[in-house]
């Protein structure tokens, strides 16, 4: 059973069929991770309940690389194949909801970390606004004879523009990154996830 709600099947792109299993019923490309048991799936040095414990190194790189393989929008599922622990639903469900929301936090992480950059956006705006200022009101007053006065002029008109191109970079192009990011991980904590014995994959 998916430990998540049922959505409607999804456009399979033919690429896909040559890296994943691709679910019937959703068309999501699933994710097989193969472990001991339930406790393989997260940090063993971080002793908290599953709901809260970080997940272990190789399965946060294993997802994050597979996530970027998958192209968005199409819909990803894991499934969790255990080949020592027996099944345990209420376990199941609590390492389920762990999963989630590991990556519901750095959802949460991007999303701060956005809101964090929105002054520096205005900080970076304001100086090359004075600085571009400063350098045409000065352009006329200036000596350019001057070595002193020219090298001014010039440290304002290049910081100005270095400033303005910071202030761009930040709001349109890293914006555009964080929200691809953001995706993923959504897609992440989207993904329903099923658990079985690995011997009764194998004999499926």
């Amino acid at each position: 059973m998916w430990v998540s709600f049922r959505r409607s099947p999804a456009p399979v792109d033919p690429a896909l069929l040559e890296a994943f299993r691709i679910d019937p019923d959703t068309g999501a490309a699933v994710l097989e991770v193969v472990v001991s048991g339930y406790d393989d799936l997260f940090n063993v040095l971080d002793r908290a309940p599953f709901r809260r414990r970080d997940l272990s190194v190789d399965l946060k790189q294993y997802l994050h690389d597979c996530s970027g393989w998958v192209p968005l929008p199409h819909p990803i599922a894991f499934e969790v194949l255990l080949t020592r622990d027996l099944r345990d639903e209420a376990r199941e469900q609590e390492a389920a909801t762990g999963i989630h929301a590991y990556f519901a936090y750095l959802v949460h992480l991007q999303r701060a970390e956005g809101r964090r950059q929105r002054p520096r956006i205005a900080a970076f705006a304001g100086l090359s606004f004075a600085l571009l200022s400063a350098a045409l009101l000065l352009t006329d007053q200036v000596d350019r004879g001057g070595v002193l006065q020219a090298f001014l002029l010039n440290g304002f008109t290049v910081g100005g523009w270095l400033f303005l191109w910071e202030a761009l970079s930040i709001a349109f192009v890293r914006r555009l990154d964080r929200r691809e990011q953001i995706q993923r991980l959504q897609r992440l904590v989207d993904a329903p996830i099923r658990f079985t014995r690995a011997e009764a994959t194998a004999a499926s």
